[in-house]
């Protein structure tokens, strides 16, 4: 009993103190000349393993887990220094942006590739569903689309810190994105039906686990079978709308490029719930795909294989 209240009152206190460091940091950041702004980041970034070392182990872990078959240990190093320092990048980049709404600045910065099959996509009146992970500067990806006038909703999950869930979601609608937590599930569902009927863009990021309860298959990922969530394919057979993965990659600096794919065809039998395992294990290995391509801008923080069957 002594323990579990030492163990609230030592969660208490570091959230406290790491709402603390994020004020810090978003001051220091909005005053900070544009051209500071990455090298900044980067240094940030850097550090983070040294004072977070628990997440530190966990990325080293993950990048073994999904790579060490195929790449050398030096390069799973090289991967793991710059994974730290686009964290950083990103973060100081959306601060920047976000905390002074820049949205012209935006534009400018992110191009866009498929955009036809976006808006083919919307044209049959049903609604989006947009496929991702958080892979790059994904909050960007929104960004980008909402300021070049595609009115989108994203469902994402609340940061356990209250003073940030406040900040993040005041800032996502300041932007003028659509903020839908994933839980209650019934409610989030019904906005998300919303958001499709309005034929409106539903962003979803499938890379995390599913913590219990339906809505999950397993399918491989990595050469590991892991939880996924199903919500896009159920999703897309109850609503005929049009799954489209895309994703954001940095170019260089303050340069960045939303690639939207051409409409996934689902496959469709009279099994239901095959036909959903095998969409979720199509969709898991497009974003594979971009992740061995640019492995330093995938989200490696997460214990994506701790439910691995």
């Amino acid at each position: 009993m002594v323990k579990r209240k030492k163990s609230k009152y030592r969660r208490k206190i570091e959230g406290k103190i790491g709402w603390i460091a994020v004020k810090i940091l978003i001051f220091t950041i909005a005053k900070l000349p544009v051209h500071f702004l990455y090298s900044f980041g980067e240094k940030i970034g850097g550090a983070v393993p040294f004072f977070l070392r628990k997440r530190g182990r966990i990325v080293r872990e993950n990048l073994h887990t999904a790579l060490e078959k195929e790449k050398k240990k030096e390069e799973i190093e090289g991967i793991y220094q710059g994974f730290f320092r686009e964290i950083g990048k990103g973060v100081a980049e959306l601060i920047f942006l976000f905390g002074s709404l820049k949205k012209t600045r935006i534009i400018e910065m992110v191009t866009i590739e498929g955009r036809k099959n976006l808006d083919d996509a919307l044209a049959k009146g049903k609604g989006v569903i947009g496929v991702s992970a958080h892979f790059g500067n994904f909050p960007l990806l929104c960004a980008k689309l909402v300021a070049e006038g595609y009115p989108l909703s994203a469902i994402v999950r609340r940061p356990r810190n209250k003073n940030l869930a406040r900040l993040f979601t005041a800032t996502s609608e300041d932007m003028g994105i659509g903020f839908i937590a994933d839980k209650p599930r019934m409610n989030s569902a019904k906005r998300a039906l919303g958001c499709l009927k309005r034929n409106n863009i539903l962003f979803l990021l499938i890379d995390l686990n599913v913590s219990s309860g339906r809505g999950k298959v397993y399918v491989d990922f990595f050469g590991k079978t892991v939880p996924t969530p199903t919500s896009p394919v159920s999703l897309a057979i109850r609503t005929g709308s049009s799954i489209l993965p895309m994703f954001i990659i940095r170019e260089s600096y303050g340069r960045h490029k939303i690639i939207i794919e051409p409409l996934i065809d689902l496959e469709a039998s009279d099994n239901q719930q095959r036909d959903i395992t095998i969409n979720i294990a199509r969709l898991t290995k497009i974003i594979e795909s971009y992740i061995r391509k640019y492995p330093t801008q995938w989200w490696w923080l997460h214990q994506r294989w701790r439910k691995a069957l």
